[in-house]
């Protein structure tokens, strides 16, 4: 019986885990990097490292860039759209 109520705590508590992060998830702030290889990359891979150390403040959600299409990805992050085309719609 004792087992059997740890594991209805432990799944309680981790229902109140995943609302409580989802929630905090929902607040980080979103980047969208205009360009991509070079400078992009490396603004990228800055906010990438800082959310490994902790610093989950931001969260790249991609980039804008006009040389490649929709969907390709540039350092493991998704070409969300162009910046002549799509920048006006988000800004």
């Amino acid at each position: 019986m004792v087992k059997m109520a740890k594991a209805i705590l432990s799944k309680r508590d981790l229902i109140q885990r995943k609302k409580v992060f989802n929630i905090w998830n929902n607040m980080r702030k979103k980047i969208l990097i205009l360009g991509g290889d070079g400078n992009g990359s490396v603004i990228a891979n800055a906010i990438l490292d800082a959310n490994n150390r902790g610093y989950n403040e931001w969260i790249c959600e991609g980039y804008l860039n006009d040389r490649y299409p929709i969907g390709a990805m540039i350092d493991s992050f998704e070409v969300r759209g162009s910046i002549k085309n799509d920048l006006q719609k988000i800004y």
